[in-house]
């Protein structure tokens, strides 16, 4: 017979949290299990079982080996995993064959999400701006068609920072940072960037487009 993959085993402080987070992010199962442990899946599967093995000390240092997720759209991916309890490392990769970024488990397991362009040229505003926070990371970014103003920045664990003037007026965090950054060049950026500050007072929604006053204009 033939050597087959079956399966990978994750090292874990808390098996039914963290087989939690990968069952809903992956759409699995548990199967079979022996006591303290969470499998999902079964061996035969077609695709390999996660095995979540309970262990007594934290991970410590870089992980060696790493699950690839492929995803239709990598800033909605990682709205997802924030929403189920993970995070954003703040480091991504971009290839003419598609973009790559390192998530976290709940316990720290580091993951990445792949989108494949299959040939495609993946020229939507967002991914032009996913781009360009990938590449400047902690500096500041200015938005196509900025409202008078105001900037933002990205930082290293993948929050985001809302400026004004040079001066802090919003942080987002986990999923509203990832929604963030895959609207800033969707909507229509003076109406987003007032409704994220609550700086209406201050003229934006006379500029802004889609501003409910502005509708009969």
């Amino acid at each position: 017979m033939a050597n087959v993959w079956s399966g990978v085993t994750i090292d874990c402080l808390d098996p039914e949290r963290v087989a939690r987070f990968w069952g809903a992010l992956l759409g699995r199962e548990p199967g079979p299990s022996q006591e303290g442990w969470v499998y999902l899946g079964e061996r035969g599967d077609p695709q390999p079982r996660l095995v979540f093995q309970p262990v007594p000390e934290p991970r410590t240092g870089k992980v060696r080996l790493h699950l690839d997720i492929a995803v239709d759209h990598v800033g909605e991916a990682m709205a997802t995993v924030i929403d189920l309890g993970g995070r954003y490392t703040g480091e991504r990769h971009d290839h003419e064959q598609g973009a790559v970024v390192v998530m976290a488990d709940p316990e720290g397991n580091e993951f990445c999400l792949v989108e494949y362009y299959d040939g495609r040229c993946d020229d939507s505003p967002e991914q032009r701006k996913l781009v360009a926070c990938a590449a400047v990371r902690e500096d500041d970014v200015r938005m196509s068609g900025t409202p008078e103003g105001f900037t933002y920045r990205l930082r290293r664990n993948g929050d985001v920072e809302v400026l004004h003037h040079g001066r802090p007026a919003s942080v987002l965090r986990g999923a509203a940072a990832a929604r963030f950054l895959v609207d800033v060049d969707s909507d229509d950026p003076q109406e987003l960037m007032a409704r994220l500050t609550g700086n209406y007072k201050h003229g934006n929604e006379r500029t802004a487009k889609r501003h409910p006053r502005n509708q009969d204009r």
